[in-house]
Protein backbone atom coordinates (compact mmCIF):
# COMPACT_ATOMS: atom_id res chain seq x y z
CA UNK A 1 0.00 0.00 0.00
CA UNK A 2 1.45 3.37 -0.83
CA UNK A 3 2.64 6.02 1.51
CA UNK A 4 -0.73 8.43 2.51
CA UNK A 5 0.35 11.73 4.44
CA UNK A 6 -2.04 12.17 7.43
CA UNK A 7 -4.27 14.73 7.23
CA UNK A 8 -3.45 18.00 8.97
CA UNK A 9 -5.32 18.35 12.83
CA UNK A 10 -7.20 21.59 12.61
CA UNK A 11 -8.61 22.39 16.05
CA UNK A 12 -10.75 25.57 16.39
CA UNK A 13 -11.99 27.45 19.48
CA UNK A 14 -14.48 25.29 21.25
CA UNK A 15 -15.92 25.24 24.32
CA UNK A 16 -14.54 22.96 27.30
CA UNK A 17 -17.92 21.04 29.86
CA UNK A 18 -18.08 21.12 33.78
CA UNK A 19 -21.27 20.68 33.91
CA UNK A 20 -23.45 17.78 32.35
CA UNK A 21 -22.72 17.34 28.31
CA UNK A 22 -26.31 18.77 27.54
CA UNK A 23 -25.12 21.72 29.52
CA UNK A 24 -22.27 23.64 28.17
CA UNK A 25 -20.20 26.18 30.87
CA UNK A 26 -20.48 29.75 29.63
CA UNK A 27 -16.94 30.56 30.25
CA UNK A 28 -14.24 27.77 29.60
CA UNK A 29 -11.91 26.72 32.30
CA UNK A 30 -8.80 28.76 33.28
CA UNK A 31 -7.82 31.52 34.61
CA UNK A 32 -10.01 34.47 35.55
CA UNK A 33 -10.63 37.37 32.16
CA UNK A 34 -12.47 40.05 31.61
CA UNK A 35 -16.01 40.10 30.85
CA UNK A 36 -15.45 42.59 28.27
CA UNK A 37 -11.56 41.86 27.00
CA UNK A 38 -11.11 41.72 23.09
CA UNK A 39 -12.01 38.51 21.80
CA UNK A 40 -8.86 35.70 20.16
CA UNK A 41 -10.19 32.83 17.83
CA UNK A 42 -7.07 30.42 17.36
CA UNK A 43 -6.88 27.90 14.59
CA UNK A 44 -4.51 25.06 14.61
CA UNK A 45 -2.80 23.09 12.58
CA UNK A 46 -0.16 20.14 12.52
CA UNK A 47 1.45 18.26 15.42
CA UNK A 48 0.08 18.08 18.82
CA UNK A 49 2.93 19.99 20.34
CA UNK A 50 1.25 22.75 18.40
CA UNK A 51 -2.05 22.22 20.02
CA UNK A 52 -0.42 22.51 23.09
CA UNK A 53 1.37 25.39 22.21
CA UNK A 54 -1.90 27.01 21.48
CA UNK A 55 -3.37 26.23 24.41
CA UNK A 56 -0.37 27.79 26.25
CA UNK A 57 -0.36 30.90 24.02
CA UNK A 58 -4.55 31.09 25.15
CA UNK A 59 -3.19 31.07 28.58
CA UNK A 60 -0.75 33.69 28.23
CA UNK A 61 -3.65 35.83 26.72
CA UNK A 62 -6.43 35.22 29.13
CA UNK A 63 -3.92 36.77 31.69
CA UNK A 64 -4.19 39.95 29.48
CA UNK A 65 -7.65 39.99 29.76
CA UNK A 66 -8.33 38.30 26.37
CA UNK A 67 -11.59 35.90 25.88
CA UNK A 68 -12.37 32.95 23.38
CA UNK A 69 -14.52 34.33 20.43
CA UNK A 70 -16.56 31.90 19.54
CA UNK A 71 -16.88 31.95 16.02
CA UNK A 72 -13.88 33.97 13.45
CA UNK A 73 -17.04 36.84 13.34
CA UNK A 74 -16.70 37.71 17.05
CA UNK A 75 -12.93 37.75 17.11
CA UNK A 76 -10.75 40.77 17.30
CA UNK A 77 -8.02 38.69 16.96
CA UNK A 78 -7.46 35.98 15.40
CA UNK A 79 -4.07 33.41 15.24
CA UNK A 80 -3.39 30.79 13.17
CA UNK A 81 -0.57 28.45 14.66
CA UNK A 82 0.87 26.64 11.77
CA UNK A 83 2.95 23.73 10.73
CA UNK A 84 6.36 23.47 8.63
CA UNK A 85 6.88 19.53 8.61
CA UNK A 86 5.31 19.20 4.60
CA UNK A 87 4.94 21.48 2.15
CA UNK A 88 1.52 20.64 1.95
CA UNK A 89 0.57 22.18 5.45
CA UNK A 90 2.38 25.42 4.26
CA UNK A 91 0.43 25.27 1.31
CA UNK A 92 -3.09 24.43 3.35
CA UNK A 93 -2.43 27.42 5.42
CA UNK A 94 -1.68 30.39 2.65
CA UNK A 95 -4.94 29.34 1.66
CA UNK A 96 -6.51 29.94 4.99
CA UNK A 97 -4.73 32.70 5.68
CA UNK A 98 -5.50 34.19 2.25
CA UNK A 99 -9.68 33.47 3.13
CA UNK A 100 -8.83 35.25 6.60
CA UNK A 101 -6.95 38.13 4.53
CA UNK A 102 -10.24 38.63 2.80
CA UNK A 103 -12.27 38.13 6.21
CA UNK A 104 -9.86 41.36 7.32
CA UNK A 105 -10.39 43.68 4.25
CA UNK A 106 -14.08 43.02 5.73
CA UNK A 107 -13.16 43.94 9.11
CA UNK A 108 -10.43 46.03 9.22
CA UNK A 109 -9.24 46.83 12.88
CA UNK A 110 -9.07 43.08 13.31
CA UNK A 111 -5.47 41.44 13.94
CA UNK A 112 -4.43 38.51 11.77
CA UNK A 113 -1.27 36.90 13.44
CA UNK A 114 0.93 33.40 12.06
CA UNK A 115 2.25 31.93 14.46
CA UNK A 116 4.61 28.49 15.76
CA UNK A 117 6.89 26.27 12.78
CA UNK A 118 5.97 28.08 9.56
CA UNK A 119 6.24 31.59 10.26
CA UNK A 120 9.77 30.47 12.28
CA UNK A 121 10.53 28.64 8.88
CA UNK A 122 9.60 31.23 6.58
CA UNK A 123 9.35 34.70 8.30
CA UNK A 124 8.82 37.60 6.50
CA UNK A 125 8.03 35.60 3.11
CA UNK A 126 4.77 35.24 4.21
CA UNK A 127 3.97 38.59 3.49
CA UNK A 128 4.48 38.02 -0.09
CA UNK A 129 2.02 35.70 -0.18
CA UNK A 130 -0.41 36.89 2.55
CA UNK A 131 0.61 40.39 2.83
CA UNK A 132 -2.24 41.77 5.05
CA UNK A 133 -1.10 40.07 8.12
CA UNK A 134 -0.31 41.76 11.23
CA UNK A 135 1.98 39.77 13.46
CA UNK A 136 4.48 36.93 12.51
CA UNK A 137 5.59 34.81 15.97
CA UNK A 138 7.91 31.94 15.97
CA UNK A 139 7.36 29.46 19.14
CA UNK A 140 9.78 30.97 21.24
CA UNK A 141 8.37 34.56 21.21
CA UNK A 142 4.90 33.57 22.32
CA UNK A 143 5.10 35.53 25.65
CA UNK A 144 5.51 38.70 24.00
CA UNK A 145 2.41 38.18 21.41
CA UNK A 146 0.38 39.66 23.82
CA UNK A 147 2.45 43.27 23.55
CA UNK A 148 2.89 42.50 19.67
CA UNK A 149 -0.72 42.49 19.47
CA UNK A 150 -1.08 45.45 22.01
CA UNK A 151 1.08 47.28 19.59
CA UNK A 152 -0.91 46.39 16.08
CA UNK A 153 -4.22 47.84 17.58
CA UNK A 154 -2.15 51.00 19.28
CA UNK A 155 -1.46 52.00 16.06
CA UNK A 156 2.33 51.67 16.38
CA UNK A 157 3.29 49.51 13.59
CA UNK A 158 3.50 50.89 9.92
CA UNK A 159 4.15 47.23 9.25
CA UNK A 160 3.87 43.92 10.16
CA UNK A 161 5.78 42.88 13.15
CA UNK A 162 7.91 39.61 12.94
CA UNK A 163 9.43 37.78 15.79
CA UNK A 164 10.85 34.91 15.57
CA UNK A 165 13.78 35.29 17.52
CA UNK A 166 14.85 31.80 19.12
CA UNK A 167 16.15 31.00 22.54
CA UNK A 168 17.58 28.00 24.09
CA UNK A 169 16.03 28.91 27.64
CA UNK A 170 12.48 29.30 26.99
CA UNK A 171 10.41 26.56 28.09
CA UNK A 172 7.55 29.04 29.21
CA UNK A 173 7.92 27.73 32.91
CA UNK A 174 5.18 29.56 34.85
CA UNK A 175 2.74 29.64 32.15
CA UNK A 176 -0.86 28.55 32.95
CA UNK A 177 -2.33 26.91 30.09
CA UNK A 178 -5.71 28.15 28.54
CA UNK A 179 -7.94 25.96 26.69
CA UNK A 180 -8.04 26.94 22.74
CA UNK A 181 -9.75 24.23 21.42
CA UNK A 182 -10.71 20.59 22.47
CA UNK A 183 -13.08 17.86 23.91
CA UNK A 184 -12.46 19.14 27.42
CA UNK A 185 -11.40 15.42 27.89
CA UNK A 186 -7.72 15.08 27.13
CA UNK A 187 -4.69 18.02 27.41
CA UNK A 188 -1.24 17.82 26.23
CA UNK A 189 1.58 18.31 28.66
CA UNK A 190 5.23 19.42 27.43
CA UNK A 191 8.47 18.15 28.74
CA UNK A 192 10.57 19.00 25.99
CA UNK A 193 11.30 21.84 23.75
CA UNK A 194 13.15 21.87 20.45
CA UNK A 195 15.61 18.89 19.34
CA UNK A 196 19.47 18.61 18.46
CA UNK A 197 19.43 15.35 16.07
CA UNK A 198 19.67 17.36 13.15
CA UNK A 199 18.35 15.03 11.22
CA UNK A 200 18.42 15.54 7.28
CA UNK A 201 14.50 14.86 6.67
CA UNK A 202 13.49 17.12 9.81
CA UNK A 203 13.02 20.54 10.14
CA UNK A 204 12.24 20.33 14.09
CA UNK A 205 15.87 22.36 15.38
CA UNK A 206 15.41 25.07 12.56
CA UNK A 207 11.79 25.96 13.41
CA UNK A 208 11.69 24.69 17.24
CA UNK A 209 15.74 25.72 18.38
CA UNK A 210 18.25 23.45 20.23
CA UNK A 211 16.79 20.63 22.76
CA UNK A 212 15.96 22.03 26.62
CA UNK A 213 13.47 20.01 28.80
CA UNK A 214 11.17 21.55 31.22
CA UNK A 215 12.13 21.16 34.40
CA UNK A 216 10.52 18.64 36.74
CA UNK A 217 8.77 20.86 38.98
CA UNK A 218 7.14 22.46 35.94
CA UNK A 219 5.22 19.36 34.78
CA UNK A 220 4.58 17.87 37.81
CA UNK A 221 3.10 21.56 38.57
CA UNK A 222 0.91 21.24 35.53
CA UNK A 223 0.45 17.41 35.89
CA UNK A 224 -1.32 18.22 39.28
CA UNK A 225 -3.21 21.20 37.78
CA UNK A 226 -4.73 19.25 34.47
CA UNK A 227 -5.73 16.42 37.22
CA UNK A 228 -7.59 19.04 40.03
CA UNK A 229 -9.07 20.68 36.79
CA UNK A 230 -10.84 17.24 36.05
CA UNK A 231 -8.75 15.76 32.85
Amino acid sequence: MGHQDPPEQLVQLGKRTTTAPQEPSPEPAGPAVSATGPKVYFETYGCQMNVADSNMLSGLLSDEGYRKAKSLDDADVIIVNTCAVREKAEERVYRRANELVAHKKRNKDVVLAITGCMAEHLKEKILERAPLVDIIAGPDAYRRVPALIAKTKGGGAESALIDTKLDKRETYEGVEPGDAGGDGVSTFLTIQRGCDKFCTFCVVPYTRGRERGVPPREILRQARDFAAKGY
